[in-house]
């Protein structure tokens, strides 16, 4: 793609008022392509005031558009008062650096990189319909089997032998939905990268972050760094906690506020309950389904079923 970086260069030599012309070109370079530069020009970019979508953990994330044409998410760093802003930075970098390679139809896409005045912005394609929780809501006929496949599949490459990605919060909030309908893994904040050269040391902080409600006891019970350490089989007691959030709509444990009492419930090995409403029956959560849940939910990790099994499991009931 030599080509498109000398375009890109020689477009941003020009003036301003003499791009325009040469955006059209370009939107359709990246369109057929599929390649979108690392790092992006600010020129390339822009940031579509008061259209905020949330703010949560240490990130802001707007609504923006690439070239004027392409809808984009742009997430930023937040800094916390009392908080280092060296350890916040190296964590969003570190984000960067585990999501920017990854490629697969279920894993939401890095577009690249851009710094607009003094904010650094990871900027990924918008997703039109949300989150997978809010999509079930608003869509009473949408397939929420298929849609735990998709995330399933998207687990599956992110835990290969070759890849080692540990996402570190799945949950229904870090499952979008794109435009045609389909799932993709999204928000890498928490990942860690197992094996290769992007392996890192991390804080007691960092690794203790996140919500009992997905979490699996192991993450809450150990005593040391190395006890807690996020792995593949914590992603996949999360998965289980994702497939009964799907299911009813509703986040595990939906009716305990008081998040000590979540977490003294999954240290103790007390599951949420199996769901009575005919509706959420109807989207699919059957004695088999459930029956699956209850093996990623299983308190010994060596126990739950891996992404690949989750990827066989749900082939065989298509």
């Amino acid at each position: 793609m030599k080509q498109v970086s000398q375009l890109r260069e020689a477009i941003s030599k020009l003036e301003p008022s003499g791009r325009t012309e040469y955006l059209d070109v370009l939107s359709a370079v990246y369109a057929t392509s599929g390649f979108y530069p690392t790092e992006l020009y600010p020129w390339e970019l822009s940031v579509l005031g008061g259209q905020g979508i949330v703010s949560g953990g240490f990130g802001d994330c707007s609504k923006g558009v690439l070239l004027g044409q392409f809808k984009v998410a742009m997430k930023s760093l937040r800094f916390h008062p009392g908080v280092n802003p060296d350890v916040l930075a190296r964590r969003f970098h570190r984000e960067i650096e585990t999501w920017k390679d990854l490629r697969h139809p279920h894993v939401l896409r890095f577009i690249g990189v851009c710094q607009i005045d003094s904010q650094t912005y990871m900027v990924s394609p918008w997703m039109e319909n949300g989150d997978c929780v809010t999509y079930v809501k608003r869509n009473p006929q949408a397939n929420c089997v298929r849609l735990l496949s998709q995330v399933a599949a998207g687990l599956q490459y992110l835990h290969a032998p070759g890849r080692g990605v540990v996402h570190g919060d799945i949950k229904g909030g870090n499952v979008l939905v794109s435009r045609t309908g389909d799932a993709v893994i999204a928000d890498f904040g928490l990942s860690q990268v197992l094996i290769g050269e992007k392996q890192h040391s991390h804080s007691t902080n960092f690794l203790t972050a996140g919500n009992a409600r997905w979490q699996a006891p192991e993450l809450l019970l150990g005593e040391t760094k190395e006890d807690i350490q996020r792995t593949t089989q914590s992603d996949m007691f999360a998965f289980g906690r994702l497939m009964l959030e799907v299911f009813t709509t509703e986040p595990p444990f939906s009716s305990i506020t008081n998040p000590y009492a979540i977490a003294h419930k999954v240290q103790t090995d007390e599951s949420p309950p199996r769901p009575v409403d005919l509706l959420v029956a109807a989207r699919g959560l059957d004695d088999r389904m459930w029956g699956f849940i209850e093996r990623c939910w299983r308190m010994n990790p060596a126990e739950r079923p891996n992404a690949g099994n989750a990827v066989a499991f749900f082939a065989s009931i298509h």
